[in-house]
């Protein structure tokens, strides 16, 4: 009974082996087609009204919650193929100025001191190209680095910069790839006494860098006065202006050598409150907060 059922299904399998051969080289010879499609029991696509439109399925079979194995996960049914990227988990990791200021870490955005240029002209500051490295911190162009790669990737059309107040300047190029660093040059510096924000497409939402720019305020108490020559002063007499990471605080007048922070950067500071060889007049000047 047993050799009797054996080989009577001995035909039924080779002709299903023979058909299932057929239909592979059949499929083989055509052309490579995954389609988007669905079967389901209805629904319509891009039904509208007014200014809202709706695509809609109903009675799909095969749509249930994802199924993972390994590093891979599949989601059933049409509409997951519909879905936008999903940003929300791309943020900033680092970036060059630095997103918080270097010397409150997490109180406050990065703020600049640095010299304005003199007349109407703003020549040095973050995104002034030109503008000399200090202490490690480089201010033209910025870097940004991201925990993934953004969708999409950073271009001049889809990163924002807006302004509290002032001219604004706005992103003239930017290169990189993939999660980055990417390089991002801004036609000017950013406006002083502001505050300046760099939004992304493609990161998670609150993910932006910020920066203030605040000439002589090297006391980071967002009010340029007298009290920033007695701060300085202070830093001459103890050694702390020369310190390598405090260079971007004291040395405002960007010069280079063993011992930068001198005399001269008292002088610039005393013009800089004074009005002289500069957009304005910076003695009592606040700076915006960041929003």
């Amino acid at each position: 009974m047993l050799n009797a059922i054996r080989y009577s299904n001995t035909p039924a399998l080779v002709s299903a082996t023979l058909v299932i051969a057929i239909a592979a080289a059949s499929t083989k010879a055509q052309p490579f087609d995954l389609s988007w499609h669905t079967i389901d029991g209805g629904g319509a696509m891009l039904s509208s009204g007014g200014a809202f439109t709706l695509s809609a399925t109903i009675g799909q079979s095969d749509a249930g919650v994802p199924m993972s194995g390994g590093s891979f996960t599949m989601s059933g049914g049409f509409w997951p193929g519909a879905a936008e990227p999903d940003a929300t988990g791309v943020t900033i990791v680092s970036a060059n100025p630095p997103a918080d200021n270097p010397y409150l870490p997490g109180q406050q955005p990065f703020r600049d001191v640095l010299d304005t240029g003199p007349g109407n002209a703003l020549t040095a500051g973050i995104g002034g190209s030109g503008t000399p490295a200090q202490g490690g911190v480089s201010y033209a162009p910025i870097s940004v680095t991201f925990s993934a790669p953004p969708s999409p990737p950073p271009a001049p059309a889809n990163v924002v910069v807006s302004c509290t107040g002032g001219a604004c300047p706005t992103i003239t190029s930017v290169s990189g790839s993939g999660a980055g660093p990417y390089s991002l040059a801004l036609s000017g510096p950013i406006p002083p006494g502001q505050c300046t924000t760099l939004m992304f497409a493609g990161t998670a939402a609150g993910s932006k860098l910020q920066y203030q720019s605040q000439p002589g305020n090297v006391s980071m108490d967002a009010l340029t006065n007298t009290q920033d020559l007695l701060a300085l002063i202070q830093a001459l007499n103890d050694g702390s202006a020369n310190v390598p990471a405090n260079l971007a605080r004291y040395n405002l007048n960007r010069s280079a050598g063993t011992n930068p922070v001198n005399t001269q950067d008292l002088l610039r500071l005393i013009q800089l409150l004074n009005g002289i060889n500069t957009t304005e007049s910076f003695n009592g000047a606040g700076v915006a907060a960041c929003p």
